[in-house]
C-alpha cells in the first residue's frame, strides 16, 4: 500500500521509511535507526547521512533482525535476559 502511496506522490520516501519504522515498536525501530546511521542514511531532516536510504534494503534488514530475535526468545524462552520486549 505505501508503494502506491508513493507512487501518486501521496507520500514522500521519507514519510514512508518513518511510518515503516514506526510500525514496528520500539526493539526494531531502534535497529533500524542504527542500521540507517551504519549506512549514513539520511532519514529525517535533521540526520547527518549523506546518502538516500533504501527502503528495501531496510525491509529487508528488519525481516533479518525479527528472525534472529524470534530464534533468540525460541532457544531462551524461560530467560528473561533474552527477551526483546
Amino acid at each position: 500500500m505505501s508503494n502506491e502511496l508513493l507512487k501518486r506522490e501521496v507520500i514522500s520516501k521519507r514519510q514512508r521509511f518513518l511510518d515503516f519504522i514506526k510500525g514496528h515498536g520500539n526493539h526494531l525501530g531502534h535497529k533500524s535507526f542504527e542500521f540507517a546511521a551504519r549506512k549514513d542514511w539520511k532519514i529525517t531532516e535533521d540526520d547527518t547521512g549523506s546518502k538516500e536510504a533504501s527502503f528495501e534494503e531496510l525491509q529487508d534488514h528488519i525481516l533479518d533482525e525479527a528472525k534472529s530475535d524470534h530464534g533468540i526468545r525460541t532457544s531462551f524462552p524461560e530467560n528473561p535476559e533474552y527477551s526483546t520486549h
